[in-house]
């Protein structure tokens, strides 16, 4: 017997025939299906419709789809809500507490206004009240002069009331003295920690430069020199000086020392390289330059400088020029038209008198410019003409102004008269040819004048030559108080109390 066909007996079997109800659903997804889009061109066959299995299962999930979405959903709604409710409250308490911190704030400040408002108002009464008191007291004094009560003082009373009225001028006085002394101690040390500290201010501007341009202290011979002394001819010793320490400047950038000045202890160089002039501190420290380039057009010309209470001069022979700065580096004056003044043509060695007046030379003729303190302009004529040029100029602590030529000596006064003459030729060799740079009269009598090589002391009484020379040629500089031999870039100090 053969086999029965499955797909004959299901079609013929009445039991799996589709049903009326069955056809109508898969109508329904039919049309459902083309209403979400399906193109029409599909050849699905038709004749070949989807189980109703699947039908019910694709149902059943997409209903718990749904039914998850419509949880979730839920879930973030109450999630929002409770996130709702505490930003409310947040807010809420937030709101109070800053309403509650203004209330106290405003409290406090009502508090502040009021004791404050007491505190002026009790100070006002209790001023009132003293001025209340004060003006009783001085109507009762006022009463007192106009109707004076007797005064009944025996000797003794009337002695014990004069010492101590006296005692206390006394006393009273001393205050006084000390009051001011402390003042002018205290305007000093102002003064300095103001000029320090402008000084400290321009040193760190460019503390590079400063220190390529200017070295410091070099200690060279710290022991006391013996000086190895041998006749020349007639009263003279020639000495050789080594110094106590050398002021060592950089060969590039150093100094071309054009003068040297020495006021209150400080040491004022002409710079000429740079037109400047450069102050240093008795160590050899660097402290301050101040340029005068502007005023000065000429190149490598000869300058000058002196130093007053009030200014700091700068003489320039060349362009026949005054230039007078303040302590604190600013242009006073300048004095351009010398050539006017008695016909001054050659500005040379200032130096300060006794009256902080500036005392200039005329190189050429026989005058000295004297320029006083408030830059007033007056002409001292020498009245001798057998110096054809004076090659140095100083004036000494008794206002007396020494005139430096060659081997010779002359001291005129203020009114141009000569006072005396000293021919120190016998005390030269023949051959020494001395053409005076710089001189300097120190005390006791000594008179130091520099060569470009030599220098010697000299005593007007003993009419003694003291020859003092180092081991190299230098250009020299002599200072009061001690002798400074400046070279191109270095500045040797000398000691020179064993001939004083």
């Amino acid at each position: 017997m053969s086999e029965p066909n499955d797909s004959s007996n299901s079609s013929s079997s009445p039991c799996c025939r589709p049903s009326r109800n069955r056809d109508s659903v898969f109508s329904i997804f039919s049309n459902l299906s083309i209403s979400k889009g399906r193109p029409k061109n599909n050849t699905r066959d038709t004749d070949t419709p989807p189980s109703p299995e699947n039908l019910e299962e694709s149902g059943a999930r997409l209903h718990s789809r749904i039914q998850e979405r419509v949880e979730g959903t839920k879930e973030q709604l109450s999630v929002c809500e409770e996130e709702k409710m505490r930003c409310v409250s947040d807010t809420t308490a937030k709101f109070d507490n800053l309403i509650s911190i203004l209330t106290n704030r405003k409290a406090q400040c009502l508090d502040l206004i009021n004791n404050r408002y007491e505190h002026i108002e009790n100070n006002l009464k209790d001023e009132i009240i003293r001025l209340e008191k004060q003006r009783a007291r001085l109507d009762k004094t006022m009463k007192e002069v106009q109707n004076p009560a007797p005064i009944h003082l025996d000797v003794k009373q009337w002695s014990a009331y004069s010492t101590e009225l006296q005692r206390l001028q006394t006393a009273f006085s001393d205050s006084m003295q000390s009051y001011s002394t402390a003042i002018k101690c205290i305007e000093d040390m102002l003064r300095e920690k103001t000029v320090r500290w402008r000084v400290r201010v321009r040193f760190e501007e460019d503390m590079t430069e400063k220190l390529c341009r200017y070295g410091k202290v070099k200690e060279v011979n710290n022991r006391e020199y013996k000086p190895q002394s041998r006749m020349i001819s007639g009263k003279s010793e020639h000495v050789n000086l080594q110094p106590k320490y050398r002021v060592v400047c950089d060969t590039l950038r150093g100094l071309e020392i054009g003068d040297v000045c020495y006021f209150n202890k400080l040491l004022y160089i002409i710079n000429v390289s740079s037109k400047s002039y450069c102050i240093f501190s008795i160590e050899g420290d660097f402290l301050e330059e101040v340029f005068y380039r502007e005023h000065v057009p000429v190149d490598k010309c000869k300058e000058g400088i002196a130093v007053s209470k009030q200014y700091v001069y700068i003489v320039s022979w060349i362009i026949h020029s005054i230039l007078a700065y303040s302590h604190h580096g600013h242009l006073t004056r300048c004095v351009s038209s010398l050539s006017k003044i008695g016909n001054f043509n050659s500005p040379f060695h200032p130096c300060i008198d006794s009256l902080s007046n500036l005392m200039v030379a005329d190189r050429l003729n026989h005058r000295v410019l004297r320029l006083s303190a408030p830059l007033t302009e007056s002409c001292i004529v020498l009245r001798d003409d057998t110096i054809d040029r004076m090659f140095a100029m100083r004036v000494d602590e008794n206002d007396v102004i020494i005139i430096a030529h060659q081997k010779v000596l002359k001291f005129y006064n203020q009114q141009g008269e000569q006072l005396a003459l000293h021919d120190m030729t016998h005390l030269f060799p023949k051959m020494f040819h001395f053409k005076p740079n710089v001189m300097c009269p120190l005390p006791f009598g000594f008179m130091l004048v520099g060569d470009f090589e030599w220098m010697f002391l000299y005593h007007q009484d003993e009419e003694r030559i003291f020859y003092l020379r180092t081991k190299h040629q230098f250009l020299s500089y002599t200072i009061a108080g001690m002798l400074c031999a400046a070279t191109d870039n270095a500045l040797n100090f000398f000691d020179l109390g064993g001939f004083m």
